[in-house]
């Protein structure tokens, strides 16, 4: 469990340098899984890393003096790999339930039965 906890959060940054994304995108898309912590809406949880990569790499191009015209492409390429990861992280979350759901329903039907 701690190990799926962890690999939630480190993927969607992992996935935004993957899709060719600054520090600056993955330290936003960090700081949006966070935030979707928070519960502000059940959409949340999909869309904030997405739009914390795209608004970290719109910062890291203000900062460095690049014009956002012709990286558009990359800013949204460096986003989309935050949201894969996100759904990355949501996936193992739903696969490592399913596996301890079915362990303790097995070890309750051998208790009963066995």
């Amino acid at each position: 469990m701690v190990v799926v906890t962890v690999l939630d959060f480190l993927v969607p940054s992992w996935a935004t340098k993957k899709f060719g994304g600054t520090k600056w995108g993955s330290r936003g898309a960090a700081i949006g899984v966070l935030v979707s912590l928070f519960g502000l809406a059940w959409w949340a949880i999909f869309l904030a890393p997405f739009a914390g990569a795209f608004v970290g790499e719109l910062l890291y191009m203000k900062k460095h003096g690049q014009k956002t015209e012709g990286n558009m492409k990359a800013v949204w390429k460096a986003s989309f790999g935050a949201f894969l990861g996100m759904m990355c992280g949501i996936m193992m979350k739903l696969i490592y339930s399913c596996f301890v759901f079915f362990v303790v329903v097995k070890e309750f039907i051998m208790g009963i039965f066995g």
